[in-house]
């Protein structure tokens, strides 16, 4: 800056600040960057705006790449035929499904399929324990008359063996006493599957519970941060371009003011 512009344009300045002023302002002293041909900033700006356009377009090029490969996974997993792509999706649409995602579907299924396993566990084993306990009165039922039968050939009863006594009837109750033991142990066998199949189900159901909840918990925040942080990412990306590109210009400003 010439000391009369200086003293024109700055009247009642201190030289150093209105030199800054005129660094930061150009224009005051008659020009621009694209008006002056001849100062630092018309000659490189251009060479600056591209630097910084290359480091933006730099930022999409990296874009269109991940964009390209999630693109050929999609095509992989999918294929390229639109018309066949919809034609399969509609064969294995589910309504429900779409309405309350996949994540609340595969749990409304698992805990579905959960229960009908429970149930038809729980079936069988009441057959088994019908079928063992018919099979064990048929048993016995024929040991009590086959006790009967050598009792009497023994002559040791004179009635029945349900009113036997002395050595007969020592031997009738020992007979029922093992009767009582193995259908008890029939019983408890039966109490303990049933017991078994039924904490299966109760920690199976709190499985897929926890499982679905962490997942949507996951799917949830995953969602909230891939998008927020694309957002930074880009406001980021552009503000670090203007940043670079005003560093440079305000720096060949600076050699500008030098110079004049």
């Amino acid at each position: 800056m010439t000391d009369e512009q200086f003293r024109q344009i700055y009247p009642g300045w201190g030289r150093a600040e209105a030199e800054a002023d005129a660094r930061a302002h150009p224009e005051k002293l008659g020009g621009s960057t694209g008006n002056y041909p001849n100062s630092l900033l018309s000659q490189m700006g251009g060479s600056i705006d591209k630097y910084v356009q290359d480091l933006i377009d730099f930022a999409g090029e990296d874009y269109d790449f991940v964009a390209k490969w999630l693109e050929k996974q999609f095509t992989d997993a999918m294929g390229t035929d639109d018309t066949a792509r919809k034609e399969f999706l509609k064969s294995v649409a589910n309504e429900l499904e779409s309405k309350i995602g996949t994540i609340a579907f595969d749990t409304k299924t698992q805990k579905y399929r959960l229960q009908g396993k429970t149930d038809l566990a729980l079936k069988r084993l009441a057959e088994d324990e019908k079928t063992t306990t018919e099979q064990y009165n048929t048993e016995n039922a024929l040991v009590r008359e086959q006790q009967g039968s050598d009792l009497n050939r023994r002559g040791i009863i004179s009635g029945t063996r349900e009113n036997a006594t002395g050595l007969a009837g020592k031997e009738v109750g020992t007979l029922e006493t093992d009767i009582t033991r193995r259908m008890d142990a029939l019983k408890r066998a039966v109490g303990r599957n049933t017991e078994d199949i039924n904490l299966a189900n109760t920690q199976g159901l709190e499985d897929i519970t926890t499982a679905a909840r962490r997942a949507a918990g996951g799917a949830i925040g995953q969602h909230d941060y891939g998008i927020e942080n694309a957002q930074r990412t880009k406001e980021r990306s552009i503000l670090d371009a203007e940043g670079k590109r005003k560093q440079l210009k305000d720096y060949l400003a600076s050699l500008e003011g030098a110079v004049i």
